[in-house]
């Protein structure tokens, strides 16, 4: 993807961002053109990004952020998703980071609905979910809730009530 300044987009694990410019600089190997993004979350730091424009790798985690209606249309299919529990913790933990690094919204939600999953089938045992897992719950809420809130214009505490709102909604369509 190739933003045009005043876009807004998502960019890896640093959330919404705005194209604010698309400059020349020297970073000590020569003059590179490079795309300029201002996160815009909450908690972000201030700092811009520069993503240089010959770098296809880091232009790859550049993404259109996603409309109400593509939203709307992952929520849908909450219900439909499932990914088998992976018991092994090690294994987890780097299928976890290949998501997270990955940014695909779908995969985000289906492996967090599992972790939930698995939370809650702890809980009722009386145990609790691993620090890392809670690490990965906790940054993919904050990718996904980040750009919903940005999509939807409302504020993220209000995202999980949304599309627990939603999801219920359409299940008492289909009955």
């Amino acid at each position: 993807m190739t933003p045009d300044i005043g876009t807004n987009v998502v960019y890896g694990t640093s959330g919404v961002c705005s194209v604010i410019d698309i400059r020349e600089e020297d970073f000590g190997g020569g003059k590179k053109l490079y795309y300029v993004l201002r996160p815009l979350g909450k908690h972000s730091t201030g700092t811009d990004i520069f993503v240089p424009a010959d770098n296809e790798r880091l232009l790859g985690k550049i993404k259109n952020v996603l409309t109400p209606q593509e939203i709307y249309e992952l929520i849908d299919i909450v219900p439909e998703e499932h990914v088998e529990w992976i018991d092994d913790s090690r294994t987890r933990g780097i299928k976890f980071e290949s998501v997270i690094a990955g940014g695909d919204r779908r995969e985000l939600i289906a492996f967090t609905k599992a972790t939930y999953n698995k939370k809650h089938e702890l809980s009722k045992q009386g145990k609790k979910l691993s620090i890392a897992d809670e690490r990965f719950i906790r940054a993919a809420e904050k990718m996904l809730f980040e750009e919903f809130a940005f999509a939807f214009e409302i504020e993220q505490s209000e995202v999980r009530p949304f599309i627990t709102k939603q999801i219920k909604c359409r299940e008492k369509e289909s009955v």
